[in-house]
């Protein structure tokens, strides 16, 4: 892995310690710190801790590294593995865009992915990511479900103050100090929606991206573009490498769901992510605002592949396939012959448009529109509109929708709602005998990333604190089709449906994580 130095992959031996006083600490943090770092207002019981990484690395005879972990009391050894994806590589960009006098104003980063390592321990539902900072010192965010413990970095402007109590309290000669790396480690305890997927659009196209008279390869790649909108930028702190995190992880678990195809076989490639640094810039939303939380689904699907067609000097559209926008705000749509907005879509795309633009219209036809809320609830709605994209419908008569496959046009939370039907097999299987040459070429990354979970690195409760501000009901093996949450402003024993399943990996119970609707043991990937 270039670049990547050999201790980050070593042993971390993870020391609990008390020299810095538990409520002193958070207190000083600012209320976004605290939100950010604990993900709810209220702060649990944590410790903050020494991660020691040393110069000699511990492999196992399938490849994987060991680390090793101290925390309340406990030692937990983790073997972390990556595995064959091309979802991303370190020279993935991330862009930062923003509004400018004239146009919008488009940053760059192309080393973000080299100071980010992901891993993963299936068996014990752990996910870590590790970024190097400009300093050489590291910070981490992850958990360990099997021990229901999160592990967040102290905010930055602390950390000075902490290493100086702790070289003291620790008795750590000062020659030591570049392998200690200080985080906060807590712990969490285990602990019918009206929404509907509307038909998807037709998408306007005049320039040749088809040739059925090439052969489908075995294996298809399709590159997406990731824009993550202001509102859910600012759900996940500002932060700019724990939305790259977040959106890694978020992007894995619906990469997993198209695993299930073998002939060809899909493998999903994330040729950027976009954050946005204000409301205004992306105007295909802010000009389609029905009210301050609500979007106006139809027109700003339309109008993102316009947008995004004009900046094609920025980030050249022959670098991806689909443009997706991701926003936390509610989705609405107008039908004919009422005035009203209807709330209630997830998602929106156009039919079988991938590969499709209109250099006449100056638009992109690949392009998809979706919400999510920070809790990893939109990853059924992304896996869902991706299939339009690819030629599926909704499931009809011959698969009917109530059976509650993955294109469904309605939800349902069962069994069934991580695989695919007959119908959409076939369906995509037809598209790809058009010939989307788009689909074909093999991303070219350097040093692919590992993979991990969604649901290792944020536990049912953080889950349900995201989507409802309290925490899980039951972690048992039903979160694994529906994820049952506390209501709000109700009694402790009072528990609502929430309109999606745990994410990918969040532990279900005895060991085993929540995988395609299902609780299973962790499979290797």
């Amino acid at each position: 892995m270039r670049g990547l130095p050999t201790l980050l992959w070593g042993i971390a031996a993870l020391c609990a310690a008390n020299a810095v006083p538990v409520h002193q600490l958070h207190e000083r943090m600012t209320p976004t710190e605290r939100l950010q770092i604990f993900q709810t207002s209220d702060v649990p019981e944590y410790e903050i801790t020494s991660i020691h990484w040393p110069r000699v690395e511990r492999r196992s005879a399938d490849g994987s590294t060991g680390i090793y972990l101290k925390a309340f009391g406990a030692d937990i050894e983790l073997w972390l593995k990556p595995t064959d994806s091309v979802l991303a590589g370190y020279d993935t960009p991330v862009y930062l865009l923003k509004s400018g006098d004239s146009a919008p104003k488009i940053t760059k980063f192309s080393n973000v992915m080299e100071r980010l390592d992901g891993f993963e321990d299936t068996k014990k539902s752990a996910a870590l990511v590790v970024r190097r900072r400009e300093d050489k010192s590291r910070e981490m965010i992850g958990t360990i479900g099997s021990e229901h413990l999160v592990i967040a970095p102290i905010p930055e402007r602390l950390i000075g103050e902490v290493r100086r109590q702790r070289r003291s309290a620790d008795d750590i000669a000062v020659s030591e100090q570049d392998d200690h790396h200080y985080h906060i480690v807590y712990k969490r305890s285990p602990s019918s929606i009206n929404v509907e997927h509307p038909e998807p659009l037709l998408a306007r196209a005049d320039t040749q991206t088809e040739s059925p008279q090439l052969p489908i390869p075995d294996t298809v790649y399709p590159e997406l573009l990731i824009v993550v909108a202001n509102d859910l930028y600012k759900k996940l702190g500002n932060d700019f490498w724990h939305s790259t995190a977040y959106i890694l992880a978020f992007w894995n678990s619906v990469d997993l769901r198209y695993r299930t195809f073998q002939n060809p076989k899909f493998r999903l490639n994330i040729a950027g992510i976009v954050l946005a640094e204000d409301p205004e810039v992306l105007v295909y939303l802010a000009a389609n605002a029905e009210d301050e939380n609500t979007t106006v689904a139809t027109p700003a699907l339309r109008e993102s592949g316009t947008y995004w067609y004009a900046r094609k000097d920025d980030i050249p559209i022959e670098n991806y396939d689909i443009v997706v926008t991701m926003t936390s705000k509610a989705l609405c749509n107008f039908y004919k012959g009422d005035p009203n907005c209807h709330p209630g879509t997830l998602g929106m795309a156009f039919i079988a448009a991938a590969c499709k633009r209109s250099d006449y219209f100056k638009e992109l036809g690949g392009s998809v529109l979706l919400t999510d809320s920070a809790a990893f609830d939109g990853v059924h709605t992304a896996v869902h509109e991706l299939g339009h994209s690819f030629g599926a419908r909704h499931d009809t008569t011959e698969c009917p929708h109530t059976d509650g496959f993955i294109m469904a046009g309605v939800p349902h939370l069962n069994e069934n709602s991580s695989d695919w039907s007959k119908c959409t097999v076939r369906q995509i299987q037809n598209y790809l005998e058009t010939g989307p040459t788009c689909l074909y070429n093999k991303p070219h990354k350097k040093n692919i990333l590992p993979r991990y979970l969604p649901g290792s690195i944020m536990t049912a409760d953080q889950q349900c604190q995201k989507l409802e501000g309290t925490k899980a009901c039951e972690v048992d093996e039903l979160i694994c089709q529906r994820l049952m949450c506390i209501r709000a402003g109700r009694d402790d024993n009072y528990c609502g449906t929430m309109g999606n399943a745990a994410a990918d990996g969040t532990h279900c119970g005895g060991g085993n994580i929540c995988l395609n609707a299902r609780c299973v043991r962790p499979p290797k990937f």
